[in-house]
C-alpha cells in the first residue's frame, strides 16, 4: 500500500526538519536521513507543483477555444 502524498503536510515535514537542522535537536548521525527525506518531499512537492501549473494553463487555454 503506498502512502497518498498531501502537498501541505509535506511542506509542513520539510519545515519542521529544517527547524531541527538549524536547532541542537539534528545529532550528526540523523543529519543524512534528514536531508534526504527533505530533498525526497521537495521534490513531490516540485512535481506536483508542475502538474498543478500545467493543469491551470490548459483550463484557461480552454477558455480561449
Amino acid at each position: 500500500m503506498t502512502e497518498q502524498f498531501n502537498y501541505d503536510e509535506a511542506l509542513r515535514e520539510v519545515q519542521d526538519i529544517i527547524s531541527q537542522l538549524e536547532s541542537a535537536d539534528c545529532t550528526i548521525d540523523s543529519l543524512s536521513s534528514k536531508i534526504e527525506r527533505a530533498v525526497n518531499l521537495l521534490k513531490q512537492c516540485k512535481a506536483t507543483l508542475t502538474t498543478t501549473d500545467q493543469k491551470i494553463k490548459q483550463l484557461l487555454d480552454s477558455l480561449n477555444d
